[in-house]
């Protein structure tokens, strides 16, 4: 057999073996971290995993069977929690600040402008610790049915895409009402409402 040839049997057989649950828990903690920076705004795109955990990172990205996991079952639940959690605290913080501003009767923005800016980095720790617990909560799941390591790894990735997403586009309204608040007074509470109902709505759909 040639060198080449025991290379392929080589990397046939260390993909048939089944990772540790260590090595399941290792990858969590880089998608963890990677998750934090995509919703601060310092990585982009799906994480780069360590070469040793490249073939388990990329396997779990296709699992097709995921939604009929226990542990995947468990964890659906959690992660609309925690996107409708951000959500309506985003929610809450705007309208106290926008009453506040409407209250005061200014037409000069750069306060209210500021409290925005506060509460996006607010809402960036708040983030932060939701990431946590969700991350926390899979390693758990693994801990509790280890063969669940794919379909885990393969959802938390799911998730931390959607949860990104609900973080941008409440970030982008925040920007959009500092910018507009003057002209949108009259109907600013309808487009608050609308707006987040409409976040929410898309939270609730995930994974049905």
């Amino acid at each position: 057999m040639s060198k080449a040839a025991k290379s392929d049997v080589k990397s046939v057989a260390a993909a048939a073996v089944a990772p540790s649950k260590g090595a399941y828990v290792e990858l969590l903690n880089e998608m963890r971290t990677h998750a934090k920076q995509r919703s601060a705004g310092t990585a982009r795109g799906v994480l780069m995993a360590s070469p040793h955990l490249q073939q388990i990172h990329l396997r779990s990205l296709y699992v097709s069977s995921s939604s009929n996991d226990p542990a995947v079952k468990y964890l659906e639940p959690k992660a609309r929690e925690t996107g409708e959690g951000q959500a309506d605290q985003s929610q809450t913080e705007l309208t106290k600040a926008t009453e506040a501003f409407e209250n005061s009767g200014s037409t000069d923005t750069s306060d209210y402008k500021k409290k925005l800016e506060e509460l996006r980095k607010r809402d960036q720790e708040s983030a932060n610790k939701r990431i946590d617990k969700m991350y926390d909560e899979a390693i758990a799941q693994i801990d509790k049915f280890p063969q669940s390591g794919d379909a885990v790894v393969g959802f938390m990735e799911t998730f931390g895409g959607l949860f990104n997403a609900v973080l941008d586009k409440i970030t982008d309204f925040f920007v959009e009402v500092g910018k507009n608040i003057l002209n949108w007074l009259k109907n600013v509470w309808e487009k608050i409402t609308s707006t987040f109902n409409s976040v929410v709505s898309w939270i609730t759909g995930w994974f049905s």
